[in-house]
């Protein structure tokens, strides 16, 4: 019974996350709180059965004519006065109104922009659907062709919210024209506050893959681009290079959470894996293929570098997408445009919804 109990908790707290938008972490507690009731339930189980087998022994009296029974079955009978079922089915109510008032504090904290789990938006230091800038991720010890798929998952990651709106490459690059400066130059975080400064964006995204022993560890901030004070750290580990992308698909959401975004719009976004590529080479291919087109106008050799991200997956929606209009604006016959974007469609259940609309 306890075990069904446990099953139904994670699964009706699971539903309650993705359907209302609560917290992920309703799970950890609604589940905890279930565990508890396990000791409960086995100590009453025992106090009960102990206690009954004792009562129904044949009496064992000493010489001296005092009853004698073992040290755990004298526990159970004091204990089987206090030890009762009501009193468990008791104690499994109050650790569920107890997480219930928990999780309900902390939406209503969020909601106010008050305590650690106010949001940005609702401390007034974020506006709806405000301009944010990303800056390329560093790396550590490692490929730096890491950092741009990271770099570019991480903007997919993020434009998928309702509540910021992320400025694309090719914007990037014209405000560096308009600096007097290569547009391929790396957006470095200094250079990525100095153009949103120069531009009104508000916001600023930077972030770092790090070298870990045998893993990876993955941290962004969201930084004010004018103080440049961070408004939310956040990082979190990737055991290889294959668990990086659930890495950045895991603090985008929390970003996406802290700017004030709905618990039930970011619970309910896909896994990024499902709508970019689960392949490192081949999102590493679209990277490049971004940054020759989309920033240089080299929509030719990008072309190259999308056939190359489709060759290893080739379901990668998006490379497809982006694929048919570079080979549009090179002047690519009709029949070749069209079989990109056919092959696009064919996936358009893999791309965000902007790219499927």
């Amino acid at each position: 019974a306890w075990a069904v109990t446990w099953v139904a908790t994670y699964v009706l707290a699971r539903a309650a996350v993705v359907g209302i938008g609560l917290p992920d972490f309703t799970v950890a507690w609604a589940t905890g709180a279930a565990a508890l009731g396990l000791p409960v339930v086995l100590a009453t189980w025992w106090v009960k059965r102990t206690a009954r087998k004792a009562q129904l022994a044949t009496p064992t009296w000493t010489p001296g004519g005092t009853l004698t029974q073992t040290t755990l079955a004298g526990i159970a009978l004091k204990a089987s006065p206090h030890a009762t079922w009501r009193r468990a089915r008791r104690f499994g109510l109050v650790a569920v109104a107890t997480v219930v008032l928990l999780v309900a504090g902390v939406m209503g904290l969020r909601q106010l922009g008050l305590g650690p789990a106010a949001s940005l938006a609702a401390s007034g230091k974020v506006r709806d659907n405000t301009a944010l800038l990303l800056a390329d991720f560093a790396v550590g010890g490692g490929d730096a062709a890491l950092g741009e798929s990271r770099t570019q998952g991480m903007r997919t990651a993020l434009g998928r919210s309702s509540a910021v709106r992320v400025v694309s490459p090719g914007a990037v690059g014209v405000a560096l024209q308009r600096m007097l400066r290569d547009p391929a130059t790396p957006v470095t975080p200094a250079v990525a506050r100095e153009v949103a400064q120069r531009n009104g964006i508000p916001l600023v995204v930077t972030g770092r893959v790090a070298v870990a022993g045998s893993g990876f560890l993955v941290t962004v901030a969201l930084e004010s681009a004018d103080s440049g004070s961070v408004l939310a750290p956040l990082q979190r580990g990737a055991r290889g290079a294959d668990d990086l992308l659930d890495a950045i698909d895991w603090l985008a959401r929390r970003l996406r959470e802290r700017v004030g975004e709905s618990l039930r719009d970011v619970n309910r976004t896909p896994p990024l894996a499902e709508v970019t590529t689960a392949s490192l080479p081949a999102l590493q291919a679209y990277s490049r293929a971004v940054t020759l087109g989309d920033v240089q106008g080299k929509f030719a050799e990008a072309i190259g570098s999308l056939e190359e991200a489709v060759r290893l997956d080739s379901t990668f929606a998006s490379a497809w997408r982006k694929a048919a209009v570079y080979a549009w604006n090179v002047g690519r016959p009709p029949s070749t445009v069209f079989r990109f974007a056919r092959a696009a469609y064919r996936h358009r259940e893999r791309v965000p919804p902007d790219e499927r609309a």
